[in-house]
């Protein structure tokens, strides 16, 4: 974790922060921890929020993030990452928490957006605090 961290942190310092998106909306699927649909609405040149349902057969979360976009190495290549939070149902039991979030994202000249991304959560479950690492790959079509 320390390792992703410190590459996300050297990738961070070597970007433009001009022209970080080329797309206003998107939504898709995301394939991984939480699984489900994903979409992501610019609201301003380099921030936007992204909406996250997904979950599994013990249960359902919806997850709202923040987050900041950077143009990396070229402008169809960005890097974000952000933080929010997330409500849901697990195990039978109410689940929240907070969420951050770090990844890739490249949109070629198509209307599609693929991303990779590490979301690390903080959850209150069953009178407990816990951590958890997910991470996903998204594609999504940009309108």
């Amino acid at each position: 974790m320390k390792k992703l961290l410190f590459l996300i942190a050297c990738l961070l310092s070597l970007h433009s922060v001009s022209h970080a998106q080329n797309y206003d909306s998107a939504f898709g699927v995301r394939f991984g921890f939480p699984a489900g649909v994903t979409y992501k609405q610019f609201t301003g040149s380099n921030t936007a929020f992204e909406l996250i349902v997904g979950g599994g057969q013990n249960g359902v979360t919806v997850t709202g993030l923040i987050e900041l976009h950077a143009e990396a190495l070229d402008y169809s290549l960005n890097i974000f990452y952000g933080l929010g939070g997330h409500a849901g149902v697990w195990r039978e039991d109410l689940n929240v928490g907070a969420d951050a979030i770090f990844g890739l994202e490249y949109t070629p000249d198509a209307p599609i957006v693929f991303a990779i991304d590490v979301k690390p959560t903080i959850y209150f479950w069953r009178s407990n605090l816990r951590f958890s690492t997910g991470g996903a790959f998204s594609i999504r079509y940009a309108f």
